[in-house]
């Protein structure tokens, strides 16, 4: 049984003329009759009553219409969602993503997509980059937005935004009234800051950039979050560093001071496999290229 005899069939049914059905389905009449005679001879059942005068639906008929007009309702449906997929508009894409990439990235650049494809699932997935990098290499992850230096050759990357780095202290803190937080105070300081991986990420970071100043911090705690970090800040417990884009939010008890001596900007980039040529992937991935060209002045598209 093909679909085009079951197409045949429903057109012949709802007619209920061969000749007539023959010009809509734009085939001749005998190879028309000569389909459902097939059709009939398989299913060994008489589907159409026919005399000189009109054609009827019997029993078995009235059945297999019903049964046909289901099944190509379904596979034009499939078809169609076919395609929406296979061109990008349609199917499930994983992103994972950082605090700090939701406070602007996120949001706008999914914005935008989902915009232009309101059929696709999205399913966002704040994580830790150890988190985010395990997903990428498992494959249960499509693009991870992360603070990284990726030199892994089964990756590409796009730079999306840079920020300075801020100091986040207690409300209560001897340098929370200054107009800046003076990096040499870390050496009787708890620094909070995000653990390690093995691509270098915000802890990489900022360890190096304090090196470069000659600083070094009197105790760490080490979390996993960004914005855990802050509420531990708020509670007091010590004291952070995180890009400036967190200062624009509230968060209670703490208080953002700008750095000095300054520190190296830290960088927001998008990470997947150079293997995944999804067409989902690639639809989002022009959306993270325009929007690191609004906000970088140039295409940071490298290996």
């Amino acid at each position: 049984m093909e679909f085009r005899q079951l197409r045949y069939f429903v057109a012949v049914a709802e007619h209920l003329h061969f000749r007539r059905a023959s010009e809509a389905m734009h085939i001749a009449q005998p190879s028309l009759s000569q389909q459902i005679h097939q059709l009939e001879e398989e299913l060994g059942a008489v589907l159409f009553e026919r005399n000189n005068r009109k054609v009827l639906l019997t029993p078995a008929g009235r059945l297999f219409f019903e049964k046909a007009k289901s099944l190509l309702r379904d596979a034009d449906q499939a078809r169609d969602e076919t395609r929406r997929v296979a061109n990008g508009h349609a199917g499930l894409l994983n992103i994972a993503f950082i605090t700090s990439a939701a406070l602007d990235v996120l949001p706008a650049t999914v914005k935008v997509f989902q915009a232009q494809n309101p059929e696709v699932e999205l399913k966002l997935l704040e994580s830790s980059p150890k988190e985010q990098f395990s997903g990428l290499y498992e494959r249960t992850v499509d693009v991870a937005l992360v603070i990284a230096t990726v030199d892994d050759p089964v990756f590409e990357t796009l730079t999306l935004s840079r920020s300075r780095l801020v100091a986040a202290l207690p409300e209560g803190h001897p340098q929370a009234g200054g107009e800046y937080f003076d990096l040499a105070g870390l050496a009787s300081e708890v620094l909070i800051v995000p653990d390690n991986h093995p691509f270098p990420g915000l802890y990489a970071k900022i360890h190096f950039a304090l090196h470069l100043v000659g600083v070094e911090p009197a105790k760490e705690l080490h979390i996993r979050l960004i914005q855990t970090g802050l509420i531990l800040v708020g509670s007091g417990l010590g004291v952070s560093l995180v890009p400036e884009t967190f200062s624009r939010y509230r968060t209670p008890g703490v208080v953002f001071l700008p750095i000095h001596p300054s520190l190296p900007e830290v960088e927001i980039c998008a990470v997947w496999r150079k293997e995944n040529h999804s067409p989902l992937l690639s639809n989002y991935l022009g959306v993270l290229q325009r929007y690191s060209e609004q906000h970088l002045g140039e295409s940071a598209l490298k290996s």
